[in-house]
């Protein structure tokens, strides 16, 4: 009998305890705590998925992938101050802007399909680090520059430079054209 009611008074503290569980206030601060926790993980996805979908709309846009491009560098392009520096004895110099829409293109594409015996480099009158280096106003160039700072051209030009001294000067975009062609 003694076991029996030992079993009796084991139940019942058991369901004692499982009912006051319930009513602890530990208990209690605990679900709340969860319960606010839940909550403020739902509204931040909300305002995520909101800020994604509404405001930026980029997270969800129908592109996929985003298009990047590498920046290229080419070797034989250079600044305008160092026209006279090249390593080579003898080599020409087209300088032209890329950007002129009417010319860039042309010059551009001249200068990226030529591959004959002799050296090429570009000068981009549209880099901002050549920009002292052209005055579209300028009455007299100077068709033999000895140094860089004397380099001041007026549209595009091409130079046949041997030994850092200019040999030929070039200002008629038809002969630029054809010798560019020729070669």
């Amino acid at each position: 009998m003694k076991k029996k009611q030992q079993k009796q008074t084991e139940r019942f503290v058991s369901t004692e305890i499982k009912q006051n569980k319930m009513s602890n206030e530990d208990y209690q601060k605990i679900k709340t705590f969860f319960i606010v926790l839940v909550i403020v993980i739902a509204l931040l996805g909300l305002l995520f998925y909101f800020n994604g979908k509404v405001i930026t709309k980029d997270i969800f846009s129908d592109s996929t992938t985003a298009q990047t491009t590498e920046p290229t560098f080419s070797k034989d392009i250079i600044l305008a101050t160092d026209v006279f520096n090249q390593k080579d004895k003898e080599y020409m110099v087209l300088i032209y802007d890329s950007s002129d829409k009417e010319s860039g293109i042309l010059y551009d594409g001249l200068f990226n399909s030529y591959s004959k015996d002799s050296v090429l480099y570009g000068v981009d009158l549209s880099n901002k680090m050549n920009k002292d280096h052209y005055n579209a106003d300028l009455e007299t160039e100077l068709t033999k520059p000895t140094k860089a700072s004397e380099l001041v051209v007026k549209g595009p030009r091409l130079l046949t430079i041997k030994e850092g001294v200019v040999i030929d000067y070039i200002s008629d975009a038809n002969i630029i054209v054809e010798k560019l062609k020729s070669k």
